[in-house]
C-alpha cells in the first residue's frame, strides 16, 4: 500500500476570497513530475439568495508556463463531481444550496500546466477557495 503522505503534493490553487463578478481562474499549477491532480473546491459563504446564480468550475491546460496556449480540458482527461453528485467535465456551485460545500475535479491530462477556471452566471455572491493535490508522482517520496 502506498503512503499518502509520501505520494501527494498539496498546493494552494486559489486563496479564499469573495466572488461577486465575472469569473476568472486560479493559480497555474505546474504538473512536472506528476501524472494526476485533484482540485478540491471549498465553498464557505454564499450570500446570494437567487437559485439562478452559479459559479461553473472547469479546468484548462497547456504547455506554456503562462498558459498563453490554454485550452479547456475535455473528457477523458477531466472528471468533476459537484453538489448534485453528478459526474462530468465541469460542475456548478449554486448560490442557494452550497454553503459549506466541498466539490472536486480530477485532472489526468498530459499537459505541463493546468488551472481551475470559474465562470459566474447571474449575480453570484460567495466565498470559495481551492487546493490541489498532485499525485501519481514519478519519483517517491514527494518533497514537502
Amino acid at each position: 500500500m502506498q503512503d499518502l503522505l509520501a505520494s501527494l503534493k498539496p498546493e494552494l490553487a486559489k486563496a479564499s476570497s469573495q466572488i461577486t463578478a465575472t469569473g476568472s481562474s486560479s493559480t497555474i499549477i505546474d504538473m512536472k513530475g506528476f501524472s494526476e491532480a485533484l482540485f478540491i473546491i471549498l465553498s464557505t459563504v454564499v450570500a446570494a439568495a437567487d437559485g439562478s446564480n452559479f459559479l461553473t468550475f472547469s479546468l484548462e491546460h497547456g504547455d506554456q508556463a503562462n498558459l498563453s496556449d490554454a485550452a479547456d480540458v475535455a473528457a477523458p482527461d477531466v472528471t468533476a463531481q459537484g453538489i448534485s453528485g453528478s459526474v462530468g467535465a465541469s460542475f456548478a456551485l449554486n448560490a442557494t444550496t452550497t454553503v459549506g460545500y466541498c466539490g472536486k475535479i480530477q485532472y489526468k491530462g498530459q499537459k505541463r500546466y493546468v488551472r481551475l477556471k470559474y465562470t459566474e452566471t447571474g449575480t453570484f455572491d460567495g466565498t470559495f477557495s481551492a487546493v490541489v493535490l498532485k499525485g501519481e508522482a514519478r519519483n517517491l517520496p514527494v518533497a514537502a
